[in-house]
């Protein structure tokens, strides 16, 4: 069968040796089990492969395993391989559902419990297949072009900022969720196009993008993952400048103790290889007399909009986390969603007030211009990893 061929296939191409094999197997408790049901020592490593995957079909741990691989940064050059192999092994659960005519099997179970009941998943470009419902579309030949292309996602929180980034894309078409989320999506750029693009305007919080970017990347499995939109300056900026982020500390996170509030500081970082692009983009860009300047460097993120360089948040945040340049209300749930689903991904901000006068900032269209700001250095950002960009 397909999804078994294709992940011994791939374990033959991972693993040197079969004890390599046998130790992925002993990290994962679910797994551990399986060792002893290999062949002995003096066993050949295509032998021990081809025992692990029967194995793993017959015990219906397949995903199981292919997570754990995900869940390596060894393996992290093979992330777009072993998804796709992933893929058929859950179209192989699916069906195994639907020859049991609507039964609870424990091919469907398996499904469930690696949440991809209700997602799409590309197998090798050429076919999308629904666990809403168990049905399988095959795309147009156009579609089918385009589904070749990486793909990489944007998310927004605000229409303002949104816009600034549709802005960049021809004739982006929508493309809807099991659960109802819509994007847009275009190859970019429209001649000679790199990659795929796919849109979403997800609200603003910590937790609605948290939800929204674990959503996007497991239905469209992106190479890369950005954030993008507005942030009130702390230091060293003015209206209109762009931050790139290097990271984004959790600023919420802390005890209410008897002396006052005590941070237990969160931060999670861009991936290195976002962050080299994104300072050489930075270089390129701040050369001679640019309208704005961009900077690299922290982001805060919390659940409050902070209009007061005086107030007690603002305080906090410059006391505690007095190398952020920005605060905003999205990145930390962004960047942990993209951590835990082992994407890479960037926080792109565009200053649209410096927290006192926000209001009248707003007013005169601050918003517009950060967000058309940050929007540019993000596609600057997008072009300089075209090049290291090829066919999924």
């Amino acid at each position: 069968m397909e999804h078994i061929e294709a992940l011994g296939a791939l374990l033959l191409r991972l693993f040197p040796d079969s004890g390599q094999v046998r130790r992925e197997l002993r990290s994962h408790s679910k797994l551990r089990e399986l060792d002893g049901d290999l062949p002995g020592a003096i066993a050949g490593r295509a032998q021990v492969v081809d025992a692990v995957v029967e194995l793993l079909d017959a015990r219906r741990l397949g995903l199981v395993f292919l997570d754990v691989l995900l869940g390596k940064e060894i393996y992290a050059g093979r992330h777009d391989e072993i998804r796709r192999v992933r893929a058929l092994w859950v179209r192989a659960a699916e069906q195994a559902t639907d020859a049991s005519s609507g039964s609870s099997s424990t091919a469907r179970q398996q499904v469930i419990n690696h949440g991809t009941v209700g997602q799409q998943f590309n197998v090798a470009g050429n076919a999308t297949i629904n666990l809403s419902g168990g049905t399988m579309s095959t795309p147009s030949t156009a579609q089918g072009a385009d589904s070749e292309l990486p793909t990489i996602v944007i998310l927004t929180a605000l229409e303002v900022e949104y816009e600034a980034v549709r802005a960049h894309l021809t004739d982006p078409k929508e493309e809807v969720h099991p659960k109802g989320t819509i994007y847009e999506v275009a190859p970019y750029p429209a001649e000679n196009p790199f990659c795929r693009l796919a849109i979403v305007e997800v609200g603003a919080g910590n937790r609605g993008a948290a939800v929204a970017a674990e959503r996007a990347i497991q239905h469209f499995s992106p190479r890369f993952v950005f954030f993008v939109g507005v942030a009130g300056g702390l230091k060293d900026v003015k209206v209109g400048d762009v931050v790139l982020s290097t990271k984004v500390y959790g600023y919420e996170g802390g005890k209410e103790a008897e002396g006052g509030f005590r941070p237990r500081p969160v931060a999670f970082n861009t991936s290195a290889k976002l962050a080299e692009r994104a300072k050489a983009v930075r270089r390129a860009h701040n050369r001679g007399k640019p309208d704005f300047r961009a900077f690299l460097g922290p982001i805060a993120a919390g659940e409050k909009v902070v209009a007061n360089s005086k107030s007690e948040t603002a305080r906090l945040i410059k006391r505690v986390y007095g190398d952020a340049l920005a605060v905003e209300m999205e990145g930390v749930g962004f960047l942990e969603a993209a951590h835990q689903s082992h994407a890479e991904a960037l926080v792109v901000r565009g200053i649209s007030d410096l927290l006192d006068g926000k209001s009248a900032d707003d007013a005169e269209g601050s918003q517009e211009r950060a967000s058309e700001n940050a929007a540019a250095m993000a596609f600057g950002v997008l072009e300089g990893l075209s090049s290291g960009l090829g066919p999924r």
